[in-house]
């Protein structure tokens, strides 16, 4: 090696090709580099030379596939502008969720979204088909989240009515907390409520979340809305205004959904309602509702408090001929509850669903007047669910004696079920024909109970499936068949054992759970641990070994 040549070089500066420049700009001058050091820098040159090629034909591709690639190869240009335009309108429609679950379903990735907005921003073209289609504007949420945005939102508010044409609106108004403590009422909402009042003939669906002092301005002396259907109020929290909600001609009326407001607040058109639901709604209030709603169909109304004294008590249980379908949520004392039961009368009522896991003073449900209810309706209920942590389980049976068609139950809470319950459940009745059925509960299809195990497997077994152990016995010689039960459909029992504590699981017992295993194939059967998830059945099977497993198959 010529050492003299090496001492002449000042070596090549760059340890990588991306920290070189091109050899113009080089800090060593080439005639001072060794051949070697001098390949590596013209090495490095044609990589930089080549990566802005790169980076310049990269950006040129974008450009192209943009401009021309894209306008060719997109699947609206091949497609009729109608078709387009309904393709649009099943995707806003779908974005946009339920009208009452606004304003969660509104937000896409934690921000305020609009589907008609996103498919306008596209391009040109989808740009087109968006604004030359109406349906893509009925739906029209306003949040108000700043006081400074209001003449801005009041002017995207009458762009979006204009390409709406004349179809019917569904608007929801929803405003932050922040934004209602922050006004009073001298601030002027007036460009945007003037430019919703302006379309007021065209409301189907108006959902409001708003101060109740906002009301004034938002109806001021404007009572009608002729195409109205759905009204949902909700209150806004820290204000104490009771003001009042004045929209009383709405012939087309057929579903409210209010919030944390009074009764007394709201004069809307009662007579063709269908759909009623309340939160926290008092028991007096309950019964005006099942006055003035004379059509009601269903009815949702929870947390229910005690008598505020805005309406009176009746002295005779008040008839509603057509509601078929209760949902009620206590959070009042048991006396409120039996009035409530003891002066109401459903004929009609299909059903039924009660939660009593939130009274005060550790409550539970009358079942006394809840039965005298059931006497004096003499409805055809189908379904009924009761959730109660406190009912005793042996008064389930006097509420079921008097419920012959009823077909689902579901149970929730404590120890409702025990070995009592399901005797009294398990006792038949012969029929003429040779058949038997079911003493209580007769017209059984389904049984969902969600509490803890205070019965004994033998005793489930014999209740729900009666002649099981000489069926699935095949050591033992045929014996004569029992009385078979007059059923439609095949049964249907759910248990979800509930453990207290933080016990270990608790297993079905070797011989139970192979029975249940057996049935199981047979008959729609689940028992499973609610903390785990896990089917009580099988891991029992697990636990115990194959061996008494037989003719079962666990996978």
């Amino acid at each position: 090696m010529c050492t003299s040549h090496l001492k002449q070089c000042h070596g090549y500066p760059c340890s990588s090709a991306s920290h070189v420049q091109l050899p113009s700009g080089c800090p060593v001058p080439q005639e001072e580099l060794c051949s070697i050091c001098l390949e590596v820098a013209n090495i490095d040159a044609q990589i930089i030379r080549t990566e802005f090629l790169l980076s310049d034909l990269h950006r040129k591709r974008i450009i192209t596939k943009n401009k021309r690639l894209n306008q060719l190869h997109d699947p609206l240009s091949f497609i009729p502008l109608e078709v387009a335009s309904q393709i649009f309108a099943f995707f806003v429609n779908d974005s946009n969720g339920s009208f009452s679950d606004w304003p969660k379903s509104r937000y896409h990735n934690g921000f305020n979204w609009s589907p008609s907005f996103f498919l306008a921003s596209i391009c040109k073209g989808w740009r087109q088909i968006a604004l030359i289609t109406p349906e893509l504007w009925t739906s029209i949420r306003v949040q108000i989240y700043s006081l400074s945005t209001i003449l801005l939102q009041a002017e995207t508010l009458t762009q979006c009515l204009a390409r709406s044409g004349n179809r019917s609106l569904a608007i929801a108004i929803y405003a932050e907390n922040a934004v209602a403590e922050e006004t009073n009422n001298n601030f002027n909402f007036s460009p945007l409520f003037d430019t919703l009042r302006q379309c007021a003939s065209r409301w189907r669906e108006l959902a409001l979340r708003l101060p109740t002092c906002w009301y004034g301005n938002f109806i001021p002396n404007f009572p009608y809305a002729p195409r109205l259907e759905t009204l949902q109020l909700r209150h806004v929290p820290g204000f104490e205004c009771n003001d009042q909600f004045n929209l009383h001609e709405t012939p087309c009326l057929t579903s409210l959904d209010i919030s944390d407001l009074l009764l007394s607040q709201i004069n809307v058109h009662w007579n063709n309602l269908t759909i009623f639901r309340a939160e926290i709604v008092s028991v007096d209030e309950i019964f005006e509702v099942l006055r003035r709603a004379t059509q009601l169909l269903r009815c949702r109304l929870g947390p229910i408090m005690d008598d505020t004294g805005h309406f009176p008590i009746p002295i005779t249980p008040v008839a509603h001929s057509s509601l078929k379908n209760l949902h009620l949520e206590f959070g009042c004392t048991v006396a409120t509850m039996a009035t409530l039961f003891d002066y109401i009368e459903l004929p009609s009522l299909g059903d039924l669903s009660i939660d009593c896991s939130c009274p005060p003073g550790g409550s539970t449900v009358p079942w006394r007047s809840l039965r005298s209810l059931f006497e004096r309706s003499r409805s055809p209920l189908i379904k009924f669910s009761l959730l109660d942590k406190r009912l005793d389980g042996t008064n389930i049976l006097s509420l079921l004696e008097v419920l012959p068609t009823l077909r689902d139950l579901h149970l929730e809470g404590g120890k409702m079920l025990t070995d009592y319950v399901l005797e009294g459940l398990g006792e038949h009745t012969s029929l003429k024909d040779g058949t038997s059925q079911f003493r209580i509960f007769p017209s059984r299809r389904s049984l969902t109970y969600k509490g803890e195990c205070a019965f004994s497997w033998r005793t489930l077994l014999d209740a729900f499936y009666a002649g099981w152990e000489e069926a699935l016995d095949v050591t033992q010689p045929s014996r004569p068949p029992i009385a078979t039960v007059s059923t439609k459909q095949p049964f249907c029992f759910r248990f979800l054992q509930v453990r207290s504590g933080l016990g270990e699981i608790i297993y079905i017992d070797a011989k139970s759970a192979s029975h249940l295993a057996r049935l199981q194939k047979k008959f729609p059967l689940e028992i499973v641990d609610v903390r785990y998830g896990l089917d009580l059945i099988k891991v029992s099977l697990q636990y115990h070994g194959h061996d008494i497993l037989d003719d079962v198959t666990v996978t």
